[in-house]
């Protein structure tokens, strides 16, 4: 039965179609309320996943340069190492 946008089975239909009630809120995005005695026990929603991005490293960027701009890249860093803390692109 539908319900305020929530599948809802009884405890018993739960546990006889646990895999498939399992597939239709991860891959199908629903929502489903289990009940038992008509009351409301548990309510299932698809995990919200954070994807941990991996940091960029200079290393990343290899090859997408020519070697000119790579001598002017790395003239500037050597720069920016010799500049005060507080330094500001006008110093430079």
């Amino acid at each position: 039965m539908v319900m305020n946008g929530l599948i809802t089975y009884s405890a018993t239909d739960f546990r006889d179609n646990l895999f498939e009630i399992m597939n239709q809120v991860f891959y199908g995005n629903k929502q489903v309320l289990v009940t038992k005695n008509n009351k409301p026990m548990v309510k299932l929603i698809k995990p919200v996943v954070e994807v941990k991005t991996k940091k960029k490293s200079i290393l990343d960027f290899a090859g997408i340069m020519d070697d000119e701009t790579y001598k002017i890249m790395k003239d500037v860093i050597k720069k920016s190492r010799k500049l005060p803390a507080r330094a500001t692109p006008v110093d430079w």
